[in-house]
């Protein structure tokens, strides 16, 4: 067995031991956390330049659907104006289509007329009626 001097320089051998080993832990653990925290920040500052990426595609895409609304709405309009204008198209060729009818009518009209009266010219004067 062990005398009492023995076992208080075994205690205090292992009271430095445990000292210097917790010391050496400490250590460790501080340059481990040192390390995990420029990870951490290197991953956070990686991050932040992800999500600014992403909110300038986000912003991109905004301007882009508002372009692309804008430029509906000028279609739309562009539409409405051609859809005006070809109605009024439209109204005027059927006024004109009226027109050349009326005139077409009336002509063919005056054409029969004269052909009537010719005819009747004719056979008063005698001549005989020449084929047309």
């Amino acid at each position: 067995m062990f005398t009492k001097d023995q076992l208080e320089q075994l205690r205090a051998l292992l009271q430095a031991e445990r000292k210097e080993t917790r010391k050496l832990v400490r250590e460790e653990t501080e340059l481990e956390a040192e390390k995990t925290r420029k990870e951490v920040f290197e991953a956070r500052l990686y991050l932040l330049d992800q999500i600014q990426g992403t909110k300038d595609g986000v912003k991109d895409l905004e301007v882009g659907v508002i372009r692309l609304e804008q430029g509906q709405e000028e279609q739309k309009r562009e539409q409405q104006t051609q859809g005006k204008t070809l109605k009024y198209v439209k109204t005027k060729l059927n006024k004109v289509a009226r027109d050349v009818d009326v005139i077409g009518r009336s002509y063919n009209q005056e054409i029969v007329a004269s052909k009537r009266k010719i005819a009747r010219i004719e056979e008063v004067i005698g001549i005989l009626p020449q084929s047309h």
